[in-house]
């Protein structure tokens, strides 16, 4: 990779965080951003997976997300 492609694929990367954290503040409550969060975690920061827990009236569930 020359150095133009790789400040591109920095560029895309960084714009892919942008609207994840934009689609995040769109959430309404603690709730919706709970069970949206990896899902957008896994594209806004390009990961191959993510795995997220939370805890729910004393009952821990776990989350994870994959690359689709």
């Amino acid at each position: 990779m020359n150095r133009l492609d790789g400040a591109r694929a920095g560029r895309l990367g960084w714009d892919a965080l942008d609207a994840a954290l934009a689609e995040m503040r769109t959430c309404r409550s603690v709730r919706e951003l709970a069970d949206r969060a990896c899902a957008l975690a896994v594209v806004g920061c390009g990961a191959d997976a993510v795995a997220l827990g939370r805890v729910t009236d004393g009952v821990a569930t776990g989350w994870t997300g994959v690359a689709p």
